[in-house]
């Protein structure tokens, strides 16, 4: 129903006053509070999310001290984090990322795939610049918690090195990427071809780009719009 009132802030509305009227325990259990921050955020209202979310914080830190009832159906999962994660990186909210992954670790909620790559995208899209070695160390991180890094994971920490104008540390996780097997996807191949656009040597990055466009014919993997700018970028340097 939550998911429905992303229709139109009408209907959200309507949802709002139909959840008012449910019993608490409904109401405030985790997939409705989960449901009802996803769609705060949908209509861009930040500060709304964060409110359901402190208010889920609260219960679970009561709850840690033997001074609340049953209200483990009410507190902060894997999936309210790697939700407000997420749209801290679409917000450049860095900090607030962070802490959020504190608060994972304090109460003991174990992060996902998902967290990583969302705590990777805020750190290389942090307002005052790429945030690179705490997005490596996070990526690292990641992989002694057991995740198996995929596209997603890889090419964030990409990004992340290319925004800091570290080209060659772009191209070693672009490497890496392929010596494991990893599925590249027109978003990696672009990451690659920025990382062409900040090397130092106009004919080194000339070479490499040739290099990429020919990993990506030999997955079958189309360039996009992106890529071919980038591509056509990093060619008419060597102009």
């Amino acid at each position: 129903a939550l998911g429905a009132s992303k229709e139109g802030p009408e209907h959200f509305a309507r949802m709002l006053e139909v959840l008012e009227r449910m019993p608490a325990n409904i109401r405030h259990s985790t997939g409705v509070s989960n449901a009802l921050i996803a769609t705060y955020l949908h209509f861009s209202d930040f500060k709304a999310a964060f409110r359901v979310y402190g208010e889920m914080k609260r219960k679970m830190h009561a709850l840690r001290r033997g001074e609340a009832g049953n209200v483990s159906n009410e507190i902060p999962d894997t999936i309210t984090y790697n939700t407000l994660i997420t749209a801290c990186a679409t917000n450049g909210e860095d900090e607030k990322a962070l802490q959020l992954y504190r608060d994972m670790k304090t109460n003991g909620v174990p992060p996902s795939l998902r967290t990583y790559v969302g705590l990777i995208t805020s750190l290389s899209r942090a307002r005052g610049g790429s945030r690179v070695e705490e997005a490596e160390k996070f990526f690292n991180i990641a992989i002694d918690d057991g995740i198996v890094p995929n596209e997603f994971l890889f090419t964030t920490l990409m990004d992340a090195q290319v925004k800091a104008e570290l080209p060659m540390d772009a191209f070693a996780t672009y490497e890496r990427m392929l010596d494991a097997g990893v599925q590249c996807t027109a978003v990696t191949f672009g990451c690659a071809l920025h990382a062409c656009w900040v090397c130092d040597g106009a004919e080194e990055g000339v070479e490499r780009a040739y290099t990429i466009l020919r990993d990506m014919t030999e997955r079958d993997v189309k360039m996009n719009d992106w890529c071919s700018n980038a591509f056509v970028r990093v060619i008419s340097r060597a102009d």
